[in-house]
């Protein structure tokens, strides 16, 4: 019969071991909830209403359909992902925390700690998940056609925060 995920592609394969293993890795702190999944709705709401604000910005701005400056936020954002992977701004302790704790449930972090999540979510997860909410909270803060200047001030003011 094969692996449970032996129907899809190789690449989507890999993606749902490596989820799977981040599942159980957290598996004993998962608080099974009902504040904790309404923190993962809240999670997925504000990066809806990001995504929807920017989008509607922006085609009230420029005239551009919808679906084109879907393509380009999403071009943007993998971009400046993939700078900020190949970084070291992932080794700022301080930075680091205040993206990663913006992305984790505030139940998970409140019940489990900051670094007991990090002690069981492998590195290479954190910096994806570090990388993606850098890049994305940029990108909907300012943009897609957001210049260098503007991303060395929003991170003069990440830092700040942190």
């Amino acid at each position: 019969m094969g692996s449970p995920t032996s129907f899809f592609p190789p690449s989507d394969a890999r993606v749902f071991r490596a989820r799977s293993h981040t599942a159980l890795a957290l598996a004993p702190a998962l608080p099974p909830t009902p504040r904790y999944a309404a923190d993962l709705c809240d999670i997925v709401e504000r990066n809806a209403e990001n995504e929807f604000g920017l989008i509607w910005d922006e085609m009230q701005r420029t005239g551009t359909h919808a679906t084109e400056l879907t393509d380009v936020i999403s071009s943007s954002m993998n971009d400046l992902n993939d700078k900020i992977g190949a970084s070291s701004l992932f080794e700022n302790d301080a930075m680091r925390r205040r993206v990663l704790t913006n992305h984790f449930p505030k139940t998970l972090v409140a019940s489990e700690g900051y670094e007991s999540i990090c002690e069981r979510v492998p590195v290479n997860y954190q910096k994806a998940i570090f990388s993606m909410g850098v890049a994305a909270e940029f990108v909907y803060a300012h943009g897609p056609f957001a210049d260098s200047f503007k991303f060395y001030e929003f991170m003069t003011e990440l830092e700040r925060e942190s």
